[in-house]
Parts: structure tokens; sequence; C-alpha cells
């Protein structure tokens, strides 16, 4: 039957507060040495054969006490038997084993004196396996630092060579700009040039046409004026004539007004287009600054301002 007995540490009721006094006390007055005294009087050790062996799994191998299949309490009586332990101070049952103190104790003797004598050993094991580790730490640690360094280099080439590109890049750029500038205005001044040989064309053109209407109207009526007679007929071929040339005067006046509205309209048209063309360069030329100014004020950065 399992006893469970409660006491306190101190009076106070306070963590981490022994009071020996107070303790032993207690345990005086609820028994509890008076029975660990009982066991020991009896068996004080009880263990299955599995726990007892796997207890003692350290003395079986410097005895030589093998577990020969699953039978584990031949291998306990053999361990008990290099041991010197009486017979009158263990006993064995179907599936434990029970010691008493002093067989117990002798147990505890042997295991200690083992220890002792494995203490060089273990301390030469405990050293080798501390180097091992450390050397294994320190091999990794060596590892990683080299793969930082690597990599660490490999951001700095690669962000040398994507400075450079960039460089490139802008520089390009900027060779496209004043390329392409230079081809938008060739571009409209042969616009504009082509423009104007037309127009003239146009014009003259026109104008012939004009001109020989007016000289075939003119020879017609001169035709048929030679049929007039009199002075009534010279009278009227006079106004006729009078009134020919008035009309082709008109005629010229509004061609030539016609010519001089074109050219002017023309010549507003080319100073619009001018305006419109310096305006959108002043504007890819600032862009372009702009763009150029903020590359190199990221050049300028030190690199632990941009790691950060």
């Amino acid at each position: 039957m399992l006893s469970l007995r409660c006491i306190k540490p101190n009076q106070v009721k306070k963590p981490q507060v022994f009071e020996t006094e107070t303790t032993l006390g207690q345990m005086i007055s609820l028994s509890v040495l008076e029975a660990v005294a009982i066991i020991h009087k009896g068996f004080a050790y009880r263990a299955t054969f599995q726990d007892f062996v796997d207890d003692n799994n350290v003395l079986m191998s410097v005895l030589g006490a093998k577990v020969e299949g699953s039978n584990m309490k031949e291998a306990c009586v053999a361990m008990l038997d290099r041991l010197a332990i009486p017979k009158e101070e263990f006993q064995l049952g179907n599936t434990k084993i029970f010691l008493r103190k002093t067989g117990w104790l002798m147990i505890d003797k042997h295991f200690r004196t083992v220890m002792a004598n494995l203490k060089p050993l273990i301390l030469k094991l405990q050293s080798i396996y501390r180097a091992y580790k450390a050397r294994t730490l320190f091999l990794s640690f060596s590892r990683r630092v080299t793969r930082v360094q690597s990599l660490m280099r490999r951001y700095q080439l690669r962000k040398s060579a994507l400075q450079k590109k960039l460089g490139c890049r802008i520089f390009a750029g900027s060779i496209f700009v004043g390329m392409f500038c230079q081809l938008q205005q060739r571009r409209e001044r042969a616009a504009l040039t082509i423009q104007r040989i037309f127009r003239g064309y146009r014009t003259r053109k026109q104008c012939q046409k004009d001109l020989r209407q007016v000289k075939a109207r003119m020879l017609m009526k001169k035709a048929a004026a030679i049929g007039y007679a009199g002075i009534g007929g010279l009278r009227w071929k006079a106004f006729m004539i009078s009134h020919r040339k008035i009309r082709a005067a008109i005629k010229i006046q509004s061609n030539w007004r016609r010519h001089a509205a074109q050219k002017v309209a023309k010549k507003l048209r080319y100073e619009r287009l001018r305006n419109n063309a310096a305006t959108d360069i002043q504007r890819v030329w600032r862009g372009y600054l702009g763009r150029l100014r903020v590359q190199l004020m990221r050049l300028l950065t030190p690199y632990a301002v941009t790691i950060q």
C-alpha cells in the first residue's frame, strides 16, 4: 500500500525556504524515518529483473555477466555470484529480485569502486567528446563564416556589376534620348519643308490655271468683239475689257490673300509644333536628370546604410 505524507518545509509558508529542524521533527512525528528503518530491516531494494539489469549494466559489463537470450534471471544470479553477495541477502521471485540493505550496500560499494577505477577513462572519454564537440562546433561555425563571407563577396560583386550595368544603361539612354530628339527635329523640319513645297506648288498651279482661264476668256471676247460694228460695239468692247480686267484683278488679289493667309497659318503651325517639341524635350530631359540624380544618390550611399 502506498502511503503519502505531507510536510511543511517552513512555518512562514514561503517558497525556497527550508528549515531542517522543522522538517526532521515532522518526519519523526509522521513515522517516516521509522518506516524507512523498517524497510531497511527487510528488503530495501525491489525491482524486476529487467530493471535490475538496466540499473547495473555497467557492473555487468565489467564483470562479464552476459545476458543470454531473454533470461534476465540467470544474468542477475551470475552478477550476484561475481560480486560475492551472500544468498541470505537476496531473494529471487518469479519476476522480481529482492535485496536486503547489506546486499544493496555491497552492490553500491562495488559500483562506486568500479566508477572510481573507470574515472580516468571516463574523464578521458569526456575530454575526447568535448574536444569532438568543440571541433565540430568550430568547423560548423567556420563553414558558416566562410559561407557568409562568400555570400557577401558575391553580393558585392553582383552589386558592382549591377551598378556598372545601370551606369551603362543610363549613358546609353542619354545617348538614345539625344538621338531621338535630333531625329524628331529632323522629321519635323522635313515635314514642314515638304508641306511648304507642296503648298507653293499647289498655289502656283492654281494661279497658272486661273491665268489661263482669264487669257482664254479675253481671247474669246476679243474674237467676239471683232464682229461688233459702230461706236456702240467699240464702247461695249471697252466696257467688257475693263470688266474682265477688274474681275481678273479681284481673282489675283483673292489668290494672293489666300496665299498670305496660308503662309501665316503655316508659320503659326510651325511655331506651335516647335513650342510643343521644346516642351517635350524639356520634359524628357528633366525626367532623365531626375532619374540620374536618384541613381547617383544611391551609388553614393554607404554600404552600411544600404544594408541597414
